[in-house]
């Protein structure tokens, strides 16, 4: 009898010290979300400025140079793939805002140290002028987009991969092998 008593006060004050913290978690997070100081909600709201004023998104999963690269191999005789080119639906432009939207902006505090090697380009296009361009490495998680001169959300990657997803691209893959079995034919620019 007393050890069913023990074992059902530990569980309360297990459930009570959960709840604390769970309490805690939701009472800090609007915080970090809201604050339009932080560079990170300034670079969203740059984001879903061009997002809206766009009136064509591409997304293209191409090669990089590191994927050709190999000791027997000139590097001038690079010439980028392209696997995939997706342009954005109104649909899809709706679901990419709705996931920013979602996103903490607390600024991104940690930088990746490897090499860029970007294999996601995103477009912006308004009436036929290419306005800003994203390339976007999510091995390493770094991007940079001519849009904003601000320092993006550390939430901005995990955002990105679900948008990638969601229209069909990969955001991760074996690049290299990739980029050996692509055709010739289907080189890009």
């Amino acid at each position: 009898m007393k050890m069913t008593t023990i074992i059902v006060l530990f569980i309360a004050i297990l459930s009570i010290f959960a709840a604390i913290q769970f309490r805690g978690k939701l009472v800090r997070q609007p915080e970090v979300i809201k604050n339009p100081n932080e560079p990170g909600a300034q670079y969203i709201q740059n984001l879903l400025s061009a997002i809206q004023h766009s009136d064509d998104i591409t997304v293209t999963e191409h090669s990089n140079m590191s994927d050709y690269v190999r000791p027997d191999r000139n590097v001038d005789g690079y010439k980028e793939k392209i696997y995939q080119v997706q342009h954005v639906t109104a649909d899809e432009k709706d679901k990419f805002i709705e996931i920013l939207n979602a996103l903490p902006t607390k600024t991104q505090d940690m930088f990746a140290a490897c090499i860029f090697e970007p294999h996601h380009r995103i477009e912006f296009h308004t009436k036929g002028v290419l306005i800003s361009t994203m390339e976007i490495c999510f091995e390493c998680a770094q991007v940079e987009w001519s849009g904003s001169s601000q320092t993006p959300p550390g939430s901005i990657y995990e955002g990105m991969m679900e948008f990638v997803s969601s229209i069909g691209l990969h955001p991760k893959a074996d690049w290299y092998a990739r980029y050996a079995s692509q055709s010739s034919a289907a080189v890009g620019k």
